[in-house]
């Protein structure tokens, strides 16, 4: 599927971002060539996870991004033909298939955040996902040799990667189906009419469960910078649960997994030695580690021992790790429980965009028959 507006300008890294799986850029797994984008981290929320905020303790609501007096900028539109349909490849049965946006967008949202998040964080979180779909079929278009059958992006929506079905939404929400997929399709069908812009093209709106109450550069976990994917405050992040967390492996554990991870590393000396982070992200993320004798990114060093962010911190005594991490996810773009806790402080779905989002365009979308 082509947009049908002019190309100003071929998307940034819009290539090698092609080649990535989603989850890769919504804060999972690592990046392996070839496969087509899917929409949906395998570490999304539980669609029916509270969120237990603590009253009495809430830091203040993040400042708008625009300073009071300034106008609105000029009202901007994407327009799309009428039928518009996403075109996925099953990763279950590897077919391609058809799916219209208003029900991807519907199943995306109930696979990404929980319903019972604030109305005004689920109308966020739903443009985002809206907006990256149309990023890869953008993508697409422009690259068709990372194409298979034609798919604007990959999912795996039997095992909630990607977008689930109104079916699987039943099962999901049990007795609480009929609020939970009313509030879903409230939100999901707001954003039909929404799309986040850079230069007229839709940006890659990359998504994350909670960042270390700062998001992540870009080009700190991908191969290049994108000018409205970059660190701002996310003050709500440290309210949310599991923000901090602490995973033990034995010594034996940790060497097997650096082994299958960096082929032909070397863990010579004591295991406190093994690992030393040497770069921190001026969010506080790890950029590179010296990991024996071998010097790789944060992000690898994540994937290689199954933990929630690059955020680490790293112990040993009495023959075990323990590494305690913060946040969840890669950290870059819009934070899911950043955005709740905004949207509970009174932000619109707007603000939080713009805030996440800074520098991009929140446009409307426009459908010619």
């Amino acid at each position: 599927m082509a947009l049908r507006t002019p190309v100003l300008m071929l998307m940034l890294f819009s290539a090698a971002v092609f080649l990535l799986p989603l989850t890769v850029l919504i804060g999972e797994g690592p990046p392996p060539l070839g496969v087509l984008p899917t929409s949906q981290p395998t570490q999304s929320l539980s669609s029916a996870e509270p969120w237990p905020y603590p009253s009495s303790s809430a830091p203040p609501a993040a400042p708008s991004q625009k300073p009071a007096g300034v106008p609105d900028p000029p009202v901007t539109s994407l327009t799309l033909p009428a039928d518009t349909h996403f075109r996925y490849y099953d990763l279950t049965d590897q077919r391609v298939k058809s799916i219209s946006v208003r029900d991807y967008v519907r199943g995306a949202l109930a696979a990404e955040m929980p319903a019972s998040f604030h109305m005004e964080a689920l109308k966020a979180q739903a443009v985002s996902a809206h907006t990256y779909a149309l990023y890869c079929a953008e993508a697409a278009h422009h690259n068709p040799d990372a194409q298979i059958g034609g798919a604007d992006f990959s999912a795996d929506p039997k095992n909630r990667r990607g977008f689930i079905t109104e079916s699987e939404a039943k099962n999901l929400f049990g007795t609480r189906y009929d609020y939970y997929w009313g509030r879903i399709c409230e939100a999901a069908d707001t954003a039909l009419d929404y799309v986040l812009l850079y230069e007229g093209q839709p940006i890659l709106a990359a998504y994350h469960a909670s960042s270390v109450g700062m998001t992540e550069a870009a080009e700190n976990v991908w191969p290049n910078p994108l000018p409205y994917l970059v660190p701002v405050e996310s003050v709500g992040d440290p309210l949310s649960p599991g923000y901090k967390t602490e995973v033990r492996m034995t010594e034996e554990a940790v060497r097997r997994a650096l082994e299958q991870a960096f082929p032909g590393i070397r863990l010579d000396g004591p295991p406190e030695g093994w690992m030393v982070p040497t770069t921190f992200s001026s969010s506080g993320y790890i950029l590179e580690a010296q990991v024996g004798d071998q010097l790789v990114s944060g992000s690898a060093l994540r994937f290689a021992l199954d933990l929630r962010s690059s955020a680490i911190l790293i112990d040993f005594a009495d023959g075990n790790f323990t590494f305690t991490t913060t946040g969840y996810g890669h950290g870059v773009g819009l934070s899911q429980y950043g955005a709740d806790y905004l949207a509970r402080q009174g932000e619109s779905f707007e603000d939080i965009l713009l805030h996440y989002y800074p520098g991009a365009l929140l446009g409307r979308m426009e459908y010619a028959s």
